[in-house]
């Protein structure tokens, strides 16, 4: 039966031989990995320039929208009330109607029904 021995580390055909290799493959791979870092930041800032960017337009889209949705809604009300003061004077937290309270009308109809029967 063969047996192979793997060497891990140690001289063999893809690895550097002497000392001036090793550091000019040292000096190599720190520059790679500044280059990778570098380029991941300039990545990442536009990524992030893009966002802000986009951000900002819906934001204007937004502001703007509602801006015109207030718009309308104080045409309509200057439309809907009778004389052109009505419109600012009216709230829009009051709500306005009629009413009767029950209870004394009730009273009422009894102590008129009690008057007729003769008590």
């Amino acid at each position: 039966m063969q047996q192979y021995r793997i060497q891990i580390g140690g001289p063999g055909p893809g690895s550097p031989r002497g000392i001036v290799a090793r550091i000019l493959f040292s000096i190599a791979a720190v520059a790679a990995l500044v280059a990778a870092a570098f380029l991941g930041a300039v990545f990442f800032l536009a990524a992030l320039g893009f966002f802000l960017v986009g951000t900002a337009v819906l934001a204007a889209r937004i502001w703007w929208a509602k801006r015109q949705i207030e718009k309308a809604i104080r045409q309509r009300q200057g439309k809907a009330g009778a004389g052109p003061g009505e419109a600012s004077r009216r709230r829009e937290d009051v709500i306005e109607g009629e009413y009767s309270v029950v209870a004394e009308r009730e009273r009422e109809r009894n102590t008129q029904r009690d008057g007729q029967d003769g008590h």
